[in-house]
């Protein structure tokens, strides 16, 4: 591995066996993230099953989607698209105290969901339940 980068460093263009170890670079850091990822879904879930599922009468006060893309959207990989784009929904819901609370929802969720719409929120700490 170092042989490559310094074969690189000296010569100035990746050669075919370099594209390689960058290959394997790439997927053992993809692998990595995702490990991590998934350790903190998992971890974060726990927390929130640790407290009690609020109800709570609000107002939709605010929604907005959000694109957290890759800046590699428009290259190619062995001639497929490289596109790793997530739209996060998210809902601001205000108390009739005047508190606003942000959650992720589903699309389905989103779609359903109009400014200005009263119901009960159901939560659990940070995580969004239901509204109804």
């Amino acid at each position: 591995m170092n042989v490559t980068i310094l074969n690189i460093l000296k010569t100035g263009t990746l050669g075919s066996d370099d594209v390689s170890a960058l290959n394997i670079v790439f997927i053992v850091a993809v692998c990595l993230l995702i490990v991590f990822i998934l350790y903190f879904l998992i971890k974060s879930s726990g927390k929130n099953k640790q407290f009690p599922i609020e109800h709570v009468t609000v107002t939709v006060a605010d929604k907005w989607q959000q694109v957290a893309g890759n800046d590699r959207v428009g290259q190619y990989s062995r001639n497929m698209p490289l596109q790793m784009d997530v739209t996060l929904y998210t809902v601001r819901f205000q108390s009739s105290e005047g508190d606003n609370m942000d959650f992720l929802v589903s699309e389905k969720e989103y779609g359903n969901l109009m400014i200005g719409m009263k119901g009960v929120l159901s939560y659990q700490h940070q995580k969004f339940i239901a509204f109804k």
